[in-house]
């Protein structure tokens, strides 16, 4: 049984209908979770970066590419993928809640659409200056469907392009980046939910390198022309979750605060946590096809050194107490034990390792043990991590 999470204090500090309490979790919540969500992008991002280095820019950005349209067979984001409209939009909020992202949410006619300012992920790398200096991560060569048919387009956000791509082949356009936007030289990207699934300008289209559909013959039509929200709702939607959970137990709504919760833990478990497991394990296993297996195994050891590397315990306060947050925000913490100048973090195996893994015929523990190679051979006091007893252990010096 995993130790309680965040969550599950907010819950309890909900019911009690403490917005103070409530208040204190969600700050320490919204500090804890970016640490692992960057892990999380920084192994995916280097991840891309070794296939581009090692294979060449044309095989590497293939490989990214499969593993995107592998993800989106049907043209749909797996997550985003259910319900009605306007359900598949909270969702998506929620989700760039959950990125890190702050954003505007506008309505036009024929869609909504996300100002991003900044992107949680590829944004965010863009001005931490990730394409910069050593172990820069790379930028594109040529334009192609995985860059919106620009150039010198940063690596880590082709997936924007190749997922309008995929979404577009199909038809369905309830998640678009405009990603060649000039927006962009402000840190702005533009992520658009169409009403309909031909109403994406023929730009759109010519930039995911697809024909753009016939509209005369499809005598193409907004549903509805009148407004589906207030300007009130979007605003409260653009308005972090628990941000308008402290809201609503101040003014006594427990009930709905309560929802918000699981619209929370939707935001970062099922929408970001995992799918971001999921998407460097699918990128792994496709490195292993295509590039053989010496490969994916210095892949590993490089990407797994990012998802720890992002707690540096020399400036932390109680590295013991920073170490056993990060796990909780992972969701699988089972038990810890700090003392001796030590800590030991005791996981369940999926904290990190995503059950796909397995049926792709990789085995847990020399795939944990790759990562605990790359984290001890760095230089950095990171611990190392094994698996014991069926669960993943996480065992590192603190600093007295």
């Amino acid at each position: 049984m995993p130790l309680a999470t965040r969550f599950e204090e907010l819950i309890e500090a909900v019911e009690a209908g403490d917005s103070g309490r409530c208040r204190l979790i969600a700050d320490l919540l919204k500090a804890e979770y970016v640490i692992v969500h960057d892990g999380l992008r920084n192994a995916v991002a280097r991840t891309l970066a070794e296939g581009i280095e090692i294979a060449g820019p044309k095989e590497g950005e293939a490989i990214g590419r499969r593993v995107v349209l592998d993800l989106m067979g049907d043209g749909e984001i797996p997550q985003y993928s259910q319900g009605p409209i306007m359900q598949r939009l909270n969702n998506i909020a929620a989700g760039w809640h959950w990125h890190a992202t702050q954003f505007e949410l506008v309505e036009e006619p024929e869609r909504f659409t996300f100002i991003l300012g900044p992107c949680g992920s590829g944004m965010r790398l863009i001005q931490e200056g990730a394409y910069k200096g050593g172990r820069a991560l790379p930028l594109s060569v040529r334009p192609t469907l995985s860059t919106f048919m620009s150039s010198d387009y940063p690596s880590y956000c082709n997936h924007c392009s190749e997922m309008g791509h995929a979404a577009l082949r199909f038809n369905k356009a309830v998640f678009i980046v405009e990603g060649w936007t000039p927006l962009r030289e402000q840190g702005i990207c533009l992520q658009h939910t169409y009403k309909d699934g031909h109403l994406p300008p023929d730009e759109f289209y010519h930039r995911a390198d697809l024909p753009a559909p016939d509209r005369d013959r499809l005598e193409l039509k907004v549903a509805d022309p009148k407004r589906w929200l207030t300007d009130e709702q979007l605003v409260w939607i653009a308005t972090h979750p628990l941000d308008r959970l402290i809201q609503l137990v101040e003014s006594g709504d427990r009930e709905q605060a309560r929802e918000l919760v699981d619209e929370c833990l939707f935001g970062w478990k099922e929408a970001i946590h995992d799918v971001y497991r999921f998407w460097l394990a699918l990128l792994w296993i496709e490195m292993r096809d295509s590039l053989g297996r010496q490969v994916m195994e210095d892949i590993v050891r490089s990407s797994g050194y990012e998802l720890l590397a992002v707690l540096d315990p020399r400036v932390t306060p109680d590295p013991g107490a920073a170490w056993k947050e990060y796990w909780r925000c992972h969701l699988r913490l089972n038990d810890f034990e700090v003392g001796g100048g030590m800590g030991v973090y005791r996981n369940a195996v999926e904290a990190l390792v995503d059950p796909c893994l397995g049926e792709a015929g990789e085995d847990a523990e020399a795939l944990v043990g790759l990562i605990s190679e790359g984290i001890e051979g760095n230089g950095r006091d990171l611990g190392r991590v094994f698996i014991d007893s069926g669960e993943l252990v996480h065992e590192v010096r603190l600093a007295l």
